[in-house]
């Protein structure tokens, strides 16, 4: 039902970073990882100064098998120091792992 109501929310929208993410987060916990990069691209690009797209972004490419990008973005978003405390904690448990 998510990933129906943030299409249809997208299409009327499109231009609006916070649905493309959302849209993006609920194909990335579907599973669909590769169609969810292009759509966290977009946001950064918009938003470059969001650090939960940054964070979107670095967990969906590495879910993707693209590691390195995957850890730059993740590390970038962390950078930021602006990610909520849940996120942060993920964030540097995923980064650790990833070593």
């Amino acid at each position: 039902m998510a990933l129906g109501l943030a299409q249809s929310a997208r299409s009327q929208m499109p231009e609006v970073p916070s649905i493309s993410d959302t849209l993006a987060w609920v194909m990335y916990k579907k599973g669909n990882y590769l169609g969810a990069i292009p759509l966290l691209q977009e946001c950064v690009k918009k938003s470059p100064e969001s650090a939960q797209y940054r964070y979107h972004l670095g967990l969906a490419l590495m879910a993707a098998g693209q590691k390195d990008s995957g850890k730059n973005a993740t590390a970038g978003g962390l950078q930021m120091n602006k990610l909520p405390p849940g996120d942060k904690e993920l964030a540097q448990a995923t980064l650790a792992k990833t070593r």
